[in-house]
């Protein structure tokens, strides 16, 4: 009577027909029970937060914000932060990466023992212990805003343990018709190149792009910003105070996560 008992295709069927009906009560019952407390409690569940003021600010943005925005823009800004640390760090872990490749394919017995120690030491290591180390080496060593370094020596670009600090575009009336134009070059670059490689492939002749284009991109963006009216200024920072006033600043915590992110995962 119960030999179904004993068929194999039935036992596994059932059993992960028992299994998915416990996990189901489980949710459901943690999904009632969570819904119940936070009811009893006024606590509401949803995304109407976003469109509430977060009130307060936050030490690098690359869009407009205040400590008056909502949690959506907060969200907005941690999101483009994100993007930004994320595209340079892979940036900085190729190039760092690649020298570290070569580095323990060296026949110098030294070189290629140092490089393979460097990987084998830092991969090793948890990254959250690398970012601290890293930020209380920025803070330890780098200077305050009125000893700041000069980047470049071309009082432009400023580092100190208040972040690394460089100028600003400030854009005027007509600055619409510049950015028209390196839109302009750009497209007309992208053309260039397509064309070149048709004619390569159709007849063979190797047509100078890099130099064309290279042309191009100088030449449509500085006829454009003249016919505007020069209407690209820089902010420079200046020391006013006890702090670097105006440009854009990257702060410490950002300087400290981007370099602990190349050096990691370089290894």
């Amino acid at each position: 009577m119960f030999n179904f008992i004993y068929n194999e295709k039935f036992r596994a069927v059932f059993f992960q027909a028992l299994t998915f009906s416990l996990v189901a009560v489980g949710i459901f019952y943690l999904f009632t029970n969570t819904n119940e407390n936070m009811n009893a409690r006024d606590m509401k569940t949803g995304f109407d937060f976003l469109w509430i003021t977060a009130g307060f600010d936050t030490d690098f943005h690359m869009i407009d914000y205040e400590a008056g925005d909502t949690y959506g823009r907060v969200y907005l800004v941690a999101i483009l932060n994100t993007l930004l640390v994320a595209a340079l760090g892979i940036v900085g872990t190729t190039i760092i990466g690649f020298f570290v490749g070569i580095l323990r394919l060296s026949s110098n017995w030294l070189v290629a023992k140092v490089a393979a120690a460097y990987v084998e030491i830092l991969r090793n290591t948890p990254l959250l212990l690398q970012i601290i180390y890293w930020y209380l080496l920025l803070l330890a060593f780098l200077p305050r805003p009125k000893q700041s370094y000069d980047f470049l020596y071309l009082d432009v670009f400023f580092l100190n343990n208040r972040g690394f600090y460089g100028p600003s575009p400030s854009f005027e009336s007509g600055a619409t018709l510049f950015l028209a134009g390196i839109a302009v070059a750009i497209v007309a670059v992208v053309v260039l190149f397509r064309h070149a490689r048709k004619v390569q492939d159709s007849t063979g002749r190797i047509l100078p792009k890099y130099s064309w284009g290279l042309a191009i991109v100088v030449v449509v963006p500085a006829v454009a910003y003249f016919i505007a009216g020069q209407p690209v200024g820089w902010e420079v920072p200046i020391l006013k105070g006890f702090n670097l006033r105006g440009g854009w600043r990257v702060p410490p915590a950002f300087i400290t996560l981007l370099i602990a992110l190349a050096v990691y995962h370089s290894s």
